[in-house]
């Protein structure tokens, strides 16, 4: 979602798709398929225990880690064939 704003942004859209909108609890979507999944926000979780399993458990895993600033750069922008150091 990240992404999408940067570029809605970039591209002066006034209405944005990614308006101020929350990411969805990807750990709870992990466990719910089953997958090893935990929050690195959630501060009640012993995380060396956490980072244990998820490092020794031999299955799919997924670790939630939120960012402040979703701008991620350097990006291709569109009708460019390359990422160029002027961009």
């Amino acid at each position: 979602m990240g992404i999408v704003r940067q570029f809605e942004d970039l591209s002066g859209y006034e209405h944005v798709a990614t308006a101020d909108r929350p990411n969805p609890d990807f750990a709870a979507i992990a466990k719910a398929s089953g997958l090893f999944g935990f929050d690195m926000r959630d501060y009640a979780v012993d995380r060396v225990s956490q980072w244990e399993i998820l490092l020794n458990g031999g299955n799919a895993a997924l670790v939630h880690c939120a960012v402040d600033d979703y701008a991620v750069w350097p990006i291709l922008e569109g009708g460019k064939v390359e990422m160029t150091n002027e961009s």
